[in-house]
């Protein structure tokens, strides 16, 4: 069984009618029952929660997991931010062109996941295709994987978790 949460009812009606079991909600309040999940999925969205909206989603996920289940997730790794601001046209508000809040790092991750969850894996990668490529660019995908795995941001590196909930959580 599949279960998404979203802010926004019409991406929850759209899952729906694939089938997904959707609830219309935000992570640092979710109208869930406690310990229901084996594995929650979180890509690409701890970026976009200031610092007390990600502490409390975090202990959401730790709440709604069975006791060991799983949390798996990517962030990107040691963005940037300043680089993605950009300004309103119309008003002049200065804001990140894709709304992150916050830049991670092995370990300032790994701090904050500490606090709920045992980390199993923690380690920096990129989601290259490598399959559907010639020889040229099969040896161009292994190389930004690489520079990815060493922490270089011309492969544009992301952070890769799997978790597990403390079961005294």
């Amino acid at each position: 069984e599949v279960h998404s949460l979203d802010p926004d009812a019409v991406a929850i009606e759209r899952l729906q009618t694939a089938g997904v079991i959707g609830h219309i909600g935000y992570i640092e309040q979710m109208q869930l029952e406690g310990s229901q999940f084996d594995a929650v999925v979180a890509s690409e969205v701890l970026e976009h929660l200031h610092d007390a909206q990600r502490a409390t989603g975090l202990r959401e996920i730790a709440r709604i997991l069975k006791p060991g289940g799983l949390f798996l997730g990517t962030v990107p790794y040691n963005e940037n931010l300043k680089a993605g601001d950009v300004v309103c046209p119309c008003c002049g508000a200065l804001f990140h062109r894709w709304g992150h809040q916050k830049s991670f790092t092995l370990e300032s991750l790994s701090a904050e996941l500490s606090a709920e969850f045992e980390i199993a894996e923690l380690r920096r990668t990129a989601f290259v295709s490598i399959c559907d490529r010639g020889p040229f660019g099969k040896l161009k995908a292994l190389t930004r994987l690489l520079l990815a795995r060493w922490g270089h941001m011309i492969a544009v590196p992301t952070i890769y978790w799997l978790a597990r909930v403390r079961k005294n959580s």
